[in-house]
């Protein structure tokens, strides 16, 4: 039985012209990336935030002024018409029924 046949061992300058092929490509993903993540972070900074610092200001001026935020917000959603009971009950089918599907 015979030996298969060697692959030539690719050499650096091709490796290195590949990458730069690439770089376009990573560029355009990198920005897709960072134009569909600006509004959620917008929303998650926004949320800790006080109502009335939301309607003064932008949100990005949030993120040089942390001792604005609160969580306020979320406590009051939850304490609002069984909000909290419901979301526990959520947590409490939701990650059993993951963990038993995962084993």
């Amino acid at each position: 039985m015979s030996a298969p046949p060697a692959v030539p061992a690719r050499q650096p300058s091709a490796r290195l012209s590949r990458f730069a092929g690439r770089i376009p490509l990573h560029l355009v993903i990198l920005a897709l990336i960072l134009v569909w993540a600006v509004p959620t972070v917008a929303l998650l900074v926004s949320s800790f935030r006080d109502p009335s610092a939301i309607t003064a200001s932008g949100w990005w001026t949030a993120l040089l002024h942390p001792e604005q935020w609160t969580i306020s917000n979320y406590e009051r959603v939850l304490d609002q018409r069984g909000m909290g009971r419901a979301f526990l009950n959520s947590l409490l089918i939701s990650i059993p029924a993951t963990v038993l599907v995962l084993f």
